[in-house]
């Protein structure tokens, strides 16, 4: 521990203990003990999150009162959420396609009821992720088929949804897939950028998904560890982070940063990021926040110092303004605000 803290410079050290010292985390009672997969902050006030068991929340307050909304069906997996407004909502059902579990529904009452406005079917088909560029223009990744990573696009706000051509999906090795942890797996910017990942590859496009290319980064990989999420915060920078979800405390090759758009991925970094992380977000104040298994991690300085704020489990997070919220196993919700 001597050894460790002789190695910040007084620059450092003071970011290091302002962030520790005025951010706080607030336990907030979700009303639920459901899986949290997912959570979406339209402002600081209307706060979305989704789970297991069909489970859906808001909140209108800031986290003050979480309401279990009317679920479009119990028995399904939300791993992920939009939030277009204080009653339009689209949840994104993550499982098997041949269980009758790749599904999408929307609300436009504030989940007072919901429409089914996709479904798959066919085999090995396993909905990961989706993201939206606007309230018109849409994607969704899921687990590849025959090679391919299979993408699906809207461009009406979600009323109908295409399958990409595998002459436009980018060819994936064999055994390449996508963690769907918590909603993070592909992330949109700008008008037209598009990043997805699989366990140590990043793809990326500049025109909505319509050509690709890809980049290798150095996060460890195997069937249980590698990306969990990727997340950018302009359209040139932007961080991956993950792990090992069968050692959830050990940190290893877990996080790497871009400067370039993604066409380059580095971790050449003095300081490790504890654990399994799932999720990140760029504060106003440039203060980076991750999530994941291992607790919530920050920092100011891309890396070069991390702060370790607590270690329990969280899955995804979202921030609007100076406040955040974080989601994770057993309903488990927080605030973060400085």
């Amino acid at each position: 521990m001597r050894n460790y803290f002789k190695k910040i410079t007084p620059l450092y050290f003071f970011v290091f203990l302002q962030s520790s010292i005025f951010a706080q985390i607030t336990k907030q009672n979700s009303n639920s003990n459901a899986s949290l997969r997912a959570v979406y902050a339209l402002n600081e006030n209307v706060v979305w999150a989704s789970g297991n068991n069909g489970t859906v929340l808001k909140t209108l307050n800031g986290g003050q009162i979480w309401t279990k909304v009317k679920s479009p069906i119990d028995s399904l997996d939300f791993r992920d959420i939009h939030v277009f407004s204080e009653n339009s909502v689209i949840v994104m059902s993550a499982g098997e396609a041949i269980k009758d579990r790749a599904k999408l529904f929307q609300t436009v009452d504030g989940g007072e009821s919901w429409i089914l406005i996709h479904e798959s079917k066919q085999p090995g088909v396993f909905f990961d992720s989706f993201d939206f560029w606007n309230a018109k223009d849409g994607i969704l990744l899921g687990d590849p088929i025959d090679g391919h990573a299979f993408l699906l696009k809207t461009d009406d706000g979600g009323v109908y949804w295409s399958k990409v051509s595998n002459f436009v999906s980018p060819e994936l090795k064999a055994g390449e897939a996508t963690f769907a942890a918590s909603g993070n797996s592909i992330v949109v910017k700008g008008k037209q950028n598009v990043w997805f990942a699989t366990q140590n590859r990043v793809f990326s496009s500049t025109d909505m998904g319509r050509d690709w290319s890809s980049s290798p980064t150095p996060l460890d990989k195997s069937e249980s560890a590698g990306i969990f999420g990727i997340y950018f915060w302009d359209e040139k920078n932007g961080i991956v982070v993950g792990g090992d979800y069968k050692k959830e405390n050990e940190g290893g090759k877990n996080v790497a940063f871009t400067k370039d758009a993604g066409k380059t991925w580095t971790m050449d970094l003095p300081t490790k990021l504890y654990g399994l992380k799932e999720s990140a977000f760029m504060l106003p104040n440039k203060t980076l926040i991750t999530v994941g298994a291992s607790g919530v991690s920050t920092t100011s300085d891309l890396g070069r110092v991390w702060n370790n704020m607590n270690y329990e489990s969280y899955h995804s997070i979202s921030c609007k303004g100076k406040k955040c919220w974080l989601v994770g196993k057993n309903g488990n919700i927080a605030k973060y605000e400085y």
